[in-house]
């Protein structure tokens, strides 16, 4: 092996060391990212600032539906990626969210069966009192990235839906 090849091979494995921060994430966003970063995705316009500098964007593809995306920093850097299929309401259409949120995560991981996830939804649910959550997550976590779905029982009685994806 030439040292032409040895140097190529250490400039190959220094880049897969240094870029494993950025590997994961959601779609084109990737842990690490700046806010500057993240906000050049795709149109620039669609995003939103929060009181607490975090980041959100409007219709964001999900499954069936346009969902809104909320990204959270630490440091100034992505550490979380926050999908919303649902927040409303309607127990019938929180159920359906639901059900999305499990289809995603599916693909990604294991999650146990889809009745026994859609049975302990409504169970947990309905009982639900402001503030608490009802969470479903992946058995054992994908490599590189925290996935878990949850339904929060928000201040005005809604139930927000959200499937989100952490650094680990």
């Amino acid at each position: 092996m030439g040292i032409t090849t040895i140097k190529a091979c250490a400039a190959v494995l220094f880049l897969l060391a240094h870029t494993s921060a950025f590997a994961q994430g959601f779609r084109d966003w990737r842990f690490g990212m700046s806010k500057a970063e993240v906000t050049a995705v795709g149109d620039a316009t669609r995003y939103y600032r929060f009181k607490n500098g975090d980041l959100g964007a409007q219709g964001e593809p999900f499954e069936d539906r346009l969902v809104s995306i909320s990204f959270y920093f630490g440091d100034g850097k992505l550490t979380r990626v926050m999908l919303i299929p649902y927040m409303g309401t309607d127990p019938a259409k929180a159920l359906d969210a639901w059900q999305d949120v499990y289809t995603h995560m599916k693909r990604r991981c294991s999650v146990g069966e889809l009745h026994e996830s859609l049975a302990a939804f409504e169970a947990a649910t309905a009982k639900l009192a402001q503030g608490q959550r009802h969470q479903m997550g992946c058995h054992p976590m994908p490599s590189g990235v925290r996935l878990w779905a949850s339904a929060l029982r928000t201040a005005d009685g809604s139930l927000m839906i959200s499937v989100n994806y952490g650094e680990p």
